[in-house]
């Protein structure tokens, strides 16, 4: 239950917000680097918690205020743990070019 639903404030789309957080955190991904792709784990795991945290704001207005937010913020994740790991298993330019 949000916070805010707790001490009988009205609610909005932002106590959703709220709610993704603890299902972040039941999901358990930010205790268990493993389930991250290889290499990315430990670059990647601060920025994860920082989400959740923000999703789990206690005041509100601090808190995500729109889900796309949090989309945002996910893809940008996906985007700097693939572009690290895929830098790590692409072939060097020297490799890939034919020698004379």
């Amino acid at each position: 239950m949000a916070p805010e639903q707790a001490r009988g404030e009205p609610v909005d789309s932002r106590a959703d917000l709220w709610a993704f957080g603890p299902g972040a955190l039941r999901n358990g991904q930010w205790r268990a680097p493993n389930l991250w792709p290889s290499g990315c784990a430990s670059k990647n795991l601060p920025k994860w918690k920082r989400i959740v945290a923000k999703c789990l704001e206690n005041d509100r207005e601090l808190r995500y205020q729109h889900a796309s937010e949090i989309l945002a913020d996910l893809q940008r994740l996906k985007r700097d743990g693939g572009s690290q790991q895929s830098a790590a298993t692409a072939p060097s330019p020297a490799a890939s070019s034919p020698s004379r």
